[in-house]
């Protein structure tokens, strides 16, 4: 059976044509609604802190307020000083192979060639010039 209803309104005619099959008592299969997929979790990169302590070649004291960068690799250009207390602290840092330079006036340069699997701990005393 077809039904057609016209609908007249201020702008435009709408003509609806429904046509009904299998009416009675018959039971229509409705089609399932497909799943959609779940969402693969995106893991986070796992990173690591690196740490340590400066102290002078000579006296064997804290050296508060050195630079620290890491010179290449995924953490190339991250810079901390060391606080206080001589110690420095990277977070967030992935793994890997790289240069981590240890500078300050009055002292010579040190490059350290560190290596990253987890959270590492890289001490150096620094001589000075």
């Amino acid at each position: 059976m077809t039904r057609t209803v016209r609908f007249l309104l201020s702008c435009a005619v709408v003509t609806l044509s429904v046509s009904v099959a299998g009416c009675g008592h018959s039971n229509p299969t409705v089609a399932p609604t497909p799943t959609p997929p779940t969402p693969t979790p995106t893991s986070t990169p796992a990173t690591f802190t690196l740490s340590g302590l400066l102290t002078d070649g000579t006296s064997g004291g804290i050296l508060p307020n050195i630079d620290v960068l890491i010179m290449n690799g995924a953490n190339q250009g991250q810079a901390v000083k060391t606080d206080s207390t001589g110690h420095y602290s990277f977070t967030g840092i992935s793994n890997g192979t790289f240069n981590v330079q240890f500078s300050a006036v009055s002292y010579v340069t040190q490059t350290a060639s560190v290596t990253v699997a987890g959270n590492t701990t890289v001490n150096i005393v620094l001589q000075r010039t």
